[in-house]
């Protein structure tokens, strides 16, 4: 599928642009992913991005701008009906959030391990929150944040600000547990393990403790 859209878009660009990259889940082999192609057009800088536009509209994609993401322009498509389902990006060869992704997928891509691993935290996230995409993110963040440990992108671990009220801890916890339970072989590891992969302290035995009879007491 990717192929296909590639083979759409490389005439129309081919003599502006480095490369064109297949990114995303679905370029991992055996990873669990949805049925979406997420491509990267590689550019040299910025100078022939205006030309790009107006070559991607003439087959019918919109520039959104860079949806709050620096170095990473998005596109929607119009009268594509055929083609598979797909995000496409310009990004310039010096792109952070490039790097990122290529990175992310060339680990795991000579990874294994972590590809059967993140699958599994993917596929219990989905279950577990069907209807609330924000869940489903929060849940697999973790899973993500140690792979990006691996693969030396610490720089994109973002700080979470939780409050320290109760109801607050009780959804973080409840959220984590099922994949901390996984890795960690008793309570004061699971939470030293939350703490440390939110980056926030947990103030309050009681709360923590609080927290995690409350997951126990609903799971």
């Amino acid at each position: 599928d990717f192929e296909i859209i590639k083979q759409h878009l490389f005439p129309a660009v081919k003599d502006l642009i480095i490369g064109i990259e297949h990114i995303g889940s679905t370029s991992v082999k055996g990873l669990s992913a949805k049925p979406i192609i997420d491509i990267d057009i590689v550019i040299k800088d910025y100078s022939v991005f205006d030309t790009v536009v107006e070559k991607l509209a003439i087959l019918g994609y919109i520039h959104e701008g860079n949806l709050g993401i620096k170095d990473r322009e998005a596109f929607d498509y119009k009268g594509n009906a055929d083609l598979p389902k797909h995000h496409l990006y310009v990004c310039p060869e010096y792109s952070a959030e490039l790097h990122r992704h290529i990175t992310f997928r060339d680990y795991l891509r000579n990874n294994p391990e972590a590809v059967t691993q993140y699958s599994k935290v993917k596929e219990e996230g989905a279950r577990l929150f069907p209807d609330s995409i924000d869940d489903y993110i929060a849940y697999k963040s973790p899973c993500i944040e140690e792979i990006y440990m691996e693969c030396k992108l610490e720089g994109f671990i973002k700080q979470r600000d939780i409050k320290v009220r109760n109801d607050e801890h009780l959804r973080v916890v409840k959220c984590f547990y099922p994949y901390l339970r996984s890795v960690s072989g008793d309570e004061r590891l699971l939470l030293a393990n939350l703490e440390k992969i939110l980056g926030v302290r947990l103030l309050g035995v009681s709360v923590v403790t609080a927290c995690f009879n409350g997951v126990n007491d609903n799971s």
